[in-house]
């Protein structure tokens, strides 16, 4: 059998299955290209109105926020697969 994993739970390639993510993966993965889009639409360069400490501690902020959702949607997969054995 053909398995290839960009990381452990992320997603597997088998020979008649296609690349698949994981919810717990998927929403964080949009979140952080939708930072991505809004940092670089709110660059503090093209507003006047926003210094360069507000920029980066919102950024910072929300990527924590990011990494914490993710981390908590790890927990619950594992937790489910956890009570699905049992």
């Amino acid at each position: 059998m053909l398995t290839f994993a960009i990381t452990k739970e992320v997603c597997t390639l088998r020979k008649n299955e296609s690349m698949k993510l994981k919810r717990s993966t998927t929403i964080p993965l949009i979140l952080l290209i939708y930072l991505i889009g809004m940092s670089i639409y709110a660059w503090p360069g093209r507003n006047q109105g926003l210094s360069y400490i507000q920029y980066g501690a919102t950024i910072l902020v929300t990527l924590a926020c990011i990494v914490f959702l993710w981390i908590l949607f790890k927990k619950r997969d594992k937790m489910r697969d956890k009570n699905k054995k049992r």
